[in-house]
């Protein structure tokens, strides 16, 4: 009898700690890890030591999961890219520069000026920039190309507007969508965490040596090489981190791996 009891008690008390495991498991699947506050300050100590400046305030403490996305790129040739850049209207026209496109509408319809204004126009080019990345000012209007809340970086649109709000004009780079339906993510991994990243950036060969100032850490999409060829119908990006100096320099990062993908140096690209 007294070892029935004994049972039902160790039952029910392995049935609580089973409970207990699987609640931590759970909090930990959907609780993103963080970088604690020790390791950015001594972060920052090492960046000083090699004459490069910061805030704690500029390094992320949350260290994601992203995993690569494959895009089916609409532009498989010029003509492709400006059927879809013009949606077949003959009166709009395309050029292109080697990876840039360059558009003109001498009658755009009339767009709101509100940032979900021009979400909707660019999608009508089949530019797919969330609102959080576009900015408006005045008769300018700059976008950039985005996977969910996550910006791509190299895919920057610049648009000028008439004066009903409509696009007048255009130029970006080559990637277009081919559809939000042609987006395919693989499996997600935890990101390498942004400390070990900027200690890897006082050897980056690029950053000027006398002295750096890192203002802004943005974590996003990079292609990775930036000239690639136009002629990609698959375009795979990888989570990467940019990291913006005062100096106007940036320097991009593999966020999986933590290695250098490129700098960009008084406009010129350095790998």
């Amino acid at each position: 009898m007294h070892w029935t009891r004994v049972k039902t008690i160790l039952i029910l008390v392995f049935l609580v700690i089973d409970i207990v495991l699987l609640s931590s498991i759970i909090m930990t699947s959907y609780t993103a890890p963080t970088i604690d506050a020790t390791m950015i300050e001594d972060t920052i100590s090492i960046l000083g030591r090699n004459n490069i400046k910061t805030d704690k305030s500029v390094i992320p403490t949350a260290i994601q999961r992203m995993g690569m996305v494959e895009l089916r790129n609409a532009w498989t040739d010029n003509d492709k890219a400006a059927s879809v850049l013009t949606g077949g209207d003959a009166s709009k026209t395309v050029s292109f520069s080697g990876n840039e496109f360059y558009f003109t509408d001498p009658a755009p319809v009339s767009v709101p000026v509100s940032k979900d204004g021009y979400k909707q126009a660019f999608e009508n080019m089949g530019i797919y920039a969330d609102s959080n990345f576009i900015e408006i000012s005045g008769s300018s209007v700059s976008a950039k190309q985005s996977i969910g809340n996550s910006v791509i970086f190299e895919t920057g649109i610049s648009a000028e507007t008439a004066e009903n709000g409509g696009i007048a004009s255009a130029s970006g780079y080559w990637i277009l969508f081919d559809g939000e339906g042609s987006i395919s993510t693989k499996t997600a991994a935890q990101l390498t965490p942004i400390t070990s990243v900027l200690i890897n950036f006082t050897e980056n060969p690029y950053r000027n040596p006398v002295g750096e100032e890192i203002t802004l850490i943005e974590t996003g999409y990079s292609l990775g090489n930036v000239y690639r060829d136009t002629v990609h119908k698959l375009v795979s990006v990888i989570p990467a981190y940019k990291i913006s100096c005062a100096s106007g320099s940036y320097f991009m990062y593999d966020a999986m791996t933590g290695d250098f993908l490129y700098a960009n140096i008084n406009n010129e690209i350095m790998y």
